[in-house]
This record gives structure tokens, C-alpha cells and sequence, in this order.
């Protein structure tokens, strides 16, 4: 990877995660669980797949909107 950084859209049906090496763009239904830690997120598309989403520096906003979308199991 030329930068080692990703850019990650929320929009009201999906999520977008674009990089040097592609993109991917899942629908919030996809997602089965998410844990939920003050640095960090896990998004889990099944069991043992899961997409880690830093969440320190997000507003108050963007997390009440992911919450909204994302299923809650209490993994907090």
C-alpha cells in the first residue's frame, strides 16, 4: 500500500471503505453484530469475519448514527 490509510463513508443504506488496494461498499443489513470499545469498533459480517472501525476521534453524531443502523447485542 502506497498509504496506508483508508477513507470510510457512512450513508443511509451502506457503508463505503476505499483504500489504495480497492473498495468495497457493504448495506448496513449485512452486518450481524458490532463490539463496541472507546478506540475502536468491531463489525462483524459473520462469526469470524469482522471489519475494525477506529471510533476515537468520531463525533457524538457519527456514533448515533452507526448505532442506529448497526445491530446491538451489548458487546460494549
Amino acid at each position: 500500500m502506497a498509504s496506508p490509510t483508508a477513507e470510510v463513508i457512512f450513508r443511509d443504506q451502506d457503508i463505503t471503505i476505499s483504500s489504495d488496494l480497492g473498495s468495497s461498499t457493504l448495506p448496513w443489513t449485512r452486518f450481524i453484530d458490532v463490539w463496541e470499545t472507546e478506540e475502536f469498533w468491531m463489525m462483524f459480517l459473520a462469526p469470524n469475519q469482522f471489519i475494525t472501525l477506529p471510533v476515537a476521534n468520531l463525533s457524538v453524531e457519527a456514533l448515533a448514527f452507526l448505532r442506529a443502523r448497526l445491530p446491538r447485542n451489548d458487546h460494549r
